[in-house]
């Protein structure tokens, strides 16, 4: 959905310039509106997809995380999500790890590079991770 807010912003802001360069003031503002009502939408948009992430069922994703054989179309916003719900802190790590604090452990996870699913070894090391903390 991201995409498609910015490729349309995109094709507004080519409008915007061309309308500037043609002196042609009704395509000006007609982009201007068009660029603020997709700036609105996406205020929206992230939004809700803020409430929905804050407000999602962790015991789902538990279920998930000790599901044999390991998910693996499982997000990653889910994992960490759970684990702050549970009360670890998030620590910025260094490129691609992400490290939590939970009952005085400190552990280290590496995030998905390419795509928002968590693979098998991530999962498996979550699960491992939670199964201490009980």
């Amino acid at each position: 959905m991201r995409v498609v807010f910015i490729l349309f912003g995109l094709c507004l802001v080519i409008g915007l310039i061309d309308g500037i360069r043609n002196n042609n003031w009704d395509v000006f503002n007609g982009c201007l509106i068009g660029l603020g009502l997709i700036g609105f939408l996406g205020l929206i948009y992230g939004a809700i997809e803020l409430i929905v992430r804050r407000f999602t069922n962790h015991e789902n994703t538990l279920d998930a995380i000790f599901k044999t054989p390991n998910p693996v179309t499982l997000k990653w916003w889910r994992i960490k999500s759970l684990l702050t719900g549970y009360g670890a802190k998030s620590i910025p790590g260094k490129e691609s790890r992400s490290r939590f604090e939970l009952n005085g452990v400190i552990v280290t996870f590496h995030r998905p590079h390419s795509q928002k699913e968590a693979r098998s070894y991530q999962v498996r090391d979550i699960r491992r991770f939670l199964e201490i903390q009980r």
